[in-house]
C-alpha cells in the first residue's frame, strides 16, 4: 500500500512538471514571436508605442524644506561679518 501510494505521488508531480514546462514552452514561444514582430516594424521605421498603463510616473523626492533652503539657513547661522576698518 505504501508504494503504490509512493508511486502515485512521483506520478502525479511528473504530470504536474510536463504540464509546467509545457506552459513555460508556450508562453517564451508567444513571447518570442512578439518580439519578433516588433523588431521587425522597428527595421521598418516604425516606432512601438507604449501603453498608457505601463508608463510610471517619477515620484517627487521628498525633502524637508530646511534641506532644500540649505543657503537660506547657512546664511540665517552666520550672518555676514562686518568688513575690516567699517564703522
Amino acid at each position: 500500500m505504501l508504494a503504490i501510494t509512493i508511486f502515485v505521488l512521483f506520478a502525479v508531480i511528473a504530470v504536474i512538471s510536463a504540464v509546467t514546462l509545457v506552459d513555460c514552452w508556450l508562453k517564451a514561444q508567444h513571447a518570442y514571436a512578439d518580439l519578433s514582430r516588433e523588431w521587425a516594424l522597428i527595421e521598418q521605421g516604425f516606432v512601438p508605442v507604449v501603453e498608457a498603463q505601463d508608463l510610471r510616473l517619477r515620484q517627487m523626492a521628498k525633502r524637508p524644506a530646511m534641506a532644500r533652503n540649505s543657503s537660506l539657513r547657512s546664511m540665517a547661522l552666520f550672518p555676514p561679518a562686518p568688513a575690516r576698518g567699517a564703522a
